[in-house]
């Protein structure tokens, strides 16, 4: 894991990495506050050399990280991001769900239930939205589910075959009969 303050791994991702890490091996604050030379290039092993003495603590240090790594506005970005992030022409609800839910699970003050449910709900393409009734939701897995099912709804329409007609039928009395062809 490297952070040179590039785009090529933004502050929030390395974070979010680091805490895992760190969850994972059980880390304690100050060896990997002491590891972070490891990890920094370029501008931030600056920043973390002129630093480090000031940290006590992983809190301390993470709030010094993002008032220097993030945008001064970070967190009112982030929500108009989720506003704006919209589910893709060819993009499964799966992929969709997790994205956006990525995005609302960065924001400082947690979004509720209700307003995670209707976020991904109105920012679902529309023939999702005219499948899934969202007062019936419950969660955001019962709305992953009910779009999972229009998915293979729609999948299962690509290979719908239409009945063969009355001529080619083993039995033409039982096969069907459009509009307007006469009842026997």
């Amino acid at each position: 894991l490297k952070f040179d303050g590039s785009s090529t791994c933004s502050a929030e991702d390395f974070l979010i990495t680091l805490e895992e890490r760190r969850t994972i091996f059980n880390i304690p604050d100050a060896t990997l506050i002491s590891w972070l030379p490891l990890m920094f290039t370029g501008t931030p092993l600056l920043w973390y050399r002129l630093n480090k003495s000031e940290w006590t603590n992983w809190e301390e240090f993470e709030r010094n990280f993002r008032n220097t790594f993030f945008p001064f506005d970070y967190q009112d970005r982030l929500k108009r991001e989720i506003d704006r992030r919209t589910q893709g022409d060819q993009e499964d609800i799966s992929t969709f769900v997790i994205n956006l839910c990525t995005l609302m699970n960065r924001l400082t003050k947690p979004l509720s239930l209700a307003e995670q449910l209707e976020k991904i709900y109105k920012n679902l393409l529309p023939k999702y939205q005219f499948h899934i009734r969202f007062a019936e939701v419950t969660s955001i897995a019962d709305l992953l589910h009910r779009g999972q099912e229009f998915e293979q709804l729609e999948e299962r329409s690509k290979t719908f075959r239409p009945p063969p007609p009355k001529e080619k039928s083993l039995c033409p009395d039982t096969a069907y009969k459009g509009l307007g062809s006469p009842k026997k």
